[in-house]
């Protein structure tokens, strides 16, 4: 388009950040979130106080993520399979968008967008990593009980219990 023309014209002129971080915004509304991240990472390189790039990524990550988690793609192409069988979605996506809403709220503490993103994605990435933690810990019992089985034993067979003075454990067997 007209951005794309503009910006292979003149990629170093002063406008080149704002003819980025636009046409990101054109590219948000067009579904093609990788492009757009794209485009504002280039205007960040350049200009990394830019409020409206670092809002623009956020937005593009989440959708990113969204697409990710449902499955669904943008313009950018089809999204990963989802469904129960699928991986689990990585934090990656999420965590660079709270980044973003984060490095606005620095620079703007009041800016609504980063407000709500922040309140929609802190929660999210909570339920996230709690979920994270409890499938590898899942798997590292599997991997303790495949190894003790062998010996006619079991992870459930330990308990640890928590000191309440020194707030350390000590690990029992139980039969």
């Amino acid at each position: 388009g007209k951005y794309t023309q503009a910006l292979e014209a003149a990629p170093e002129s002063p406008a080149a950040v704002a003819l980025l971080t636009n046409s990101a915004a054109c590219l948000l509304k067009l579904g093609r979130w990788a492009e757009a991240r794209a485009r504002c990472t280039t205007a960040l390189e350049a200009d990394a106080a830019n409020v409206k790039a670092l809002m623009r990524r956020c937005a593009a990550c989440e959708e990113l993520d969204r697409a990710q988690v449902t499955g669904r793609g943008g313009a950018d192409g089809p999204g990963p399979e989802a469904g129960p069988e699928a991986a689990p979605p990585s934090l990656e996506l999420l965590e660079a968008a709270a980044k973003d809403a984060a490095a606005v709220l620095e620079l703007e503490p009041n800016n609504k967008f980063a407000l709500e993103a922040r309140a929609r994605l802190e929660p999210e990435l909570a339920r996230r990593r709690d979920a994270l933690k409890d499938e590898v810990l899942g798997k590292l019992k599997g991997l303790g009980n495949a190894i003790l089985g062998r010996f006619g034993m079991s992870l459930d067979n330990f308990k640890a219990e928590k000191d309440p003075a020194t707030g350390s454990y000590s690990i029992k067997y139980e039969q």
